[in-house]
């Protein structure tokens, strides 16, 4: 005679086998619509992990300025850059210009940017040159084209 656990077991096993053959098609699907969202998930969660910092390495290896100043903007056009520079949070100041001007071949208007000493694209804002090298600033014949 069979115990009545072993009887259960038996009857338990043949409708999991028997659900099991109804449903495979189901399960599978299933299964596979687990495994690509659980995928993505890691993806996007090792995704975040490795760029959360990458805008600070940004700034660290540019050198990224914290202000800018355009004293223009309040009627000063001769400002005096050694009291700003006097200031104990400024640690270093670099100068650009804007200038207007036209492109050969083009009738628009442009606007460029232009160093006023040798630290702005040197010391601060330094770009990252993805290709070729770093224009002359002292050239007046060479431009950075983003």
């Amino acid at each position: 005679m069979m115990s009545t656990i072993s009887a259960k077991r038996l009857a338990a096993t043949t409708w999991a086998w028997a659900d099991l053959r109804a449903r495979w098609r189901s399960l599978v699907a299933l299964g596979v619509l687990v495994g690509a969202v659980g995928g993505l998930s890691a993806a996007a969660l090792a995704g975040a992990r490795r760029t959360h910092t990458s805008f600070e390495r940004l700034r660290d290896r540019t050198n990224a300025a914290d202000a800018i100043v355009f004293p223009s903007q309040v009627g000063v056009y001769q400002p005096d850059w050694g009291a700003l520079l006097e200031r104990p949070e400024v640690a270093q100041l670099a100068r650009w210009t804007l200038s207007f001007g036209r492109v050969a071949g083009d009738e628009d208007l442009a606007v460029f940017f232009v160093p006023a000493d040798r630290h702005w694209l040197n010391d601060v804002d330094r770009p990252v040159i993805v290709e070729g090298r770093m224009f002359d600033p002292s050239a007046p014949d060479e431009v950075v084209v983003g």
